[in-house]
């Protein structure tokens, strides 16, 4: 049997009528999709592990090539024999146990199943570890496959699994659940579309309990499945957003630098394995000036340059802040960056702090950290909106240090040019592992308003991360940094690292704790 990683169990899981997923490349989609088809068609409760012979519906897989088609059929085929087994070897465990006179219970029928496994760890009845032994013998399996075709798998309940290439046509007068396979790609996405929700009988209830999936990798932002996962017709959707390193992070075995060669391209890799929707020709900041100024942040010669720049006994480095303010938990993030100044180039500090749903209490205590225990020698606060009376607080107590910052379309273009000219000159560093950074500055649009007027913004998603939180709050800090007005020192902990010794004045902080935590 396949083994799920934690985001593909929780897409299974999710029994929406209306249900999509924003996935990277190469973390199994494919399997997940026939899986589900599995389960639906043979009538399969992921939620009580049990099989309604009665049960199960019909499943259209729409394909974007007849290649993927026969590759989702070859993959279902392998599911179902694999059902076949397990279900062969829960029916020969319950006759088994009824045969000894033992009650038949989950809890004894699955330390059955997981003999020797389980079964050599938590106390067992001889009787009942003989069943075991005898259930891994098993050979005869349970028959849910009557036939199958090119084009679909008959099952013995009658239901059928159909996997078809992208074709409005072969769509129409069908009825069960639709799957939209790698969507993102498909041929004629709008017509796929249009001819799909017929089958669901979808009335958006999905009342005859048909229901309807899109899946796929993200690919520029003028197709169907752009326009589900990122505006208002999608919003019956529940969505899902597995980029790389959420798969990375829920065990699926998968090297990123591997695939980042594999792909070529950087603009290639955030948009296939990062999940973004981009469009080049509506983007502020290019990767083609933003990826020659990443620097290595696992690299130790470069932290041990910034510790020595900060460290230095004259004209030390010095940190400065920038904050976006929030507090909506379901809205944007609260964000604050720092960089070091050395010399006449800024490097960001590794480790923002981001987060959603964070009082202003906390959000002040934040700041007034940064400013007391990381040693920030300015920060400027975004002070719009719902943020005003926490930044007039930081400002009553800490004076010069904190700037307000009223977000006007002109103070957020000048900002913004401003860190896209540094970007330019190869002065302004970025860490390498600043993957939601980035992408904020590459979400970053020029729109030009009907009045003729130029606004900056980052377009909203239901399946991404803030509203480009992280590239004001980065422009805020670098704002902080061109005209600073206070003296301070600004530090940088060395923990057991050899260097220079800190004055008095410059009290160590880690480097790797130098950044708020709520």
């Amino acid at each position: 049997m396949i083994k799920l990683a934690g985001y593909q169990t929780e897409y299974l899981l999710d029994q929406s009528p209306m249900k999509g997923m924003v996935k990277s490349r190469r973390v199994g989609g494919s399997e997940v999709v026939a899986l589900e088809a599995c389960l639906r068609a043979t009538g399969y409760d992921l939620g009580t592990g049990m099989l309604d012979p009665a049960g199960g519906v019909n499943q259209y897989v729409i394909s974007a090539s007849q290649r993927q088609s026969e590759g989702v059929l070859k993959t279902t085929r392998k599911h179902l024999h694999d059902m076949e087994l397990v279900l062969s070897r829960a029916q020969a465990a319950v006759r088994m146990i009824l045969a000894e006179g033992l009650p038949v219970t989950p809890s004894v029928v699955a330390a059955v199943l997981a003999v020797p496994d389980v079964g050599q760890v938590e106390p067992m009845s001889p009787g009942l570890r003989k069943i075991g032994i005898a259930i891994r013998e098993e050979k005869n399996h349970a028959q849910l496959v009557a036939d199958v075709r090119a084009d679909r798998i008959v099952l013995t309940n009658g239901r059928e699994i159909y996997a078809f290439p992208a074709n409005p046509d072969t769509l129409r007068g069908e009825a069960g659940d639709v799957t939209l396979d790698e969507f993102g790609v498909m041929p004629q996405g709008e017509e796929i579309w249009t001819a799909a929700l017929p089958i669901t009988n979808a009335t958006w209830a999905c009342k005859e309990g048909y229901r309807m999936r899109v899946i796929g990798t993200p690919r520029g932002d003028g197709s169907m499945f752009y326009r589900l996962a990122k505006t208002e017709e999608g919003e019956q959707f529940s969505w899902h957003f597995v980029d790389i390193y959420r798969a990375i992070a829920d065990g699926f075995p998968i090297n990123v630098e591997k695939e980042r060669a594999r792909i070529g391209s950087h603009d290639g890799f955030l948009q296939e394995y990062c999940c973004m929707f981009l469009s080049s020709g509506a983007r502020y900041i290019d990767e083609s000036i933003l990826t020659p100024c990443e620097y290595d942040d696992s690299n130790e010669e470069t932290m041990d340059m910034i510790d020595r720049a900060v460290l230095a006994p004259e004209h030390p480095a010095q940190l400065y802040g920038g904050m976006d303010v929030a507090e909506s938990p379901t809205g944007d993030y609260s964000a604050l960056e720092g960089v070091f100044k050395i010399g006449d180039h800024y490097w960001v500090r590794p480790g923002a702090w981001a987060d959603r749903g964070v009082s202003f209490t906390t959000q002040e205590s934040i700041v007034e950290q940064e400013l007391t225990d990381y040693g920030m020698r300015r920060i400027c606060i975004d002070k719009t909106g719902v943020g005003s009376g926490m930044v007039q607080s930081l400002v009553k107590k800490w004076h010069a240090r904190v700037e307000p910052v009223h977000f006007t379309n002109d103070i957020k273009e000048e900002m913004i040019t401003t860190v896209k000219g540094l970007l330019q000159e190869g002065r302004l560093h970025i860490p390498k592992s600043a993957h939601d950074l980035k992408r904020d500055l590459l979400l970053l649009r020029r729109i030009m308003t009907i009045s003729g007027n130029t606004r900056f913004d980052v377009e909203r998603s239901k399946v991404g991360k803030g509203h480009g939180d992280r590239a004001w709050a980065l422009a805020l800090a670098v704002h902080a940094a061109e005209a600073p007005t206070v003296v301070g020192g600004a530090v940088w902990r060395k923990r057991g690292r050899a260097g220079a010794k800190p004055t008095q004045a410059q009290k160590p902080v880690s480097r790797t704790s130098a950044r708020p935590r709520p």
